[in-house]
């Protein structure tokens, strides 16, 4: 029942990304005027869980790790949403026992804004693509429950 309970707190966090794809299907005039914001709040939850993840995980590898994964983020612009899904996929799974509703919500509200930045108007069907090429966290995150 233990890992029922995983898979489907992993799989609800993961349907953000499809409910911010879905909210600029419905609004898709939004997306111009709101990308400053969207764009805000991916960074602004992406730090929330580097933070979280410090406080409750005080080790200096993990802040090591978590630093390395930090600069990625940074630099590597163009696939910043790949590197906080993977990035996530081991926080849910490291925050599994004690923390994972909350960092569920957080990857749940980062689904939102990065579905709402993913949205393509003129391509929907590769926006599409895009949203589902993101279910490795679901099953990252549950491969690494069931291997570990």
């Amino acid at each position: 029942m233990q890992f029922l309970n995983y898979l489907l707190v992993s799989i609800a966090a993961y349907l953000g990304i499809a409910a911010g794809y879905v909210l600029m299907l419905a609004a898709p005039e939004e997306k111009k005027p709101g990308m400053k914001y969207f764009n805000m709040l991916n960074y602004f939850l992406f730090f929330l869980s580097i933070i979280f993840s410090i406080f409750f995980r005080q080790s200096i590898f993990f802040i090591i790790f978590i630093i390395l994964f930090s600069l990625c983020f940074y630099l590597l612009r163009e696939y910043q949403i790949y590197i906080a899904y993977l990035l996530f996929s081991v926080l849910f799974y490291i925050f599994s026992e004690s923390y994972m509703h909350l960092f569920s919500v957080i990857i749940f509200a980062y689904g939102l804004s990065a579905g709402a930045v993913i949205f393509d108007l003129k391509d929907k069907k590769g926006a599409l693509f895009k949203v589902l090429s993101f279910a490795y966290f679901i099953l990252a995150a549950n491969l690494l429950k069931l291997a570990l």
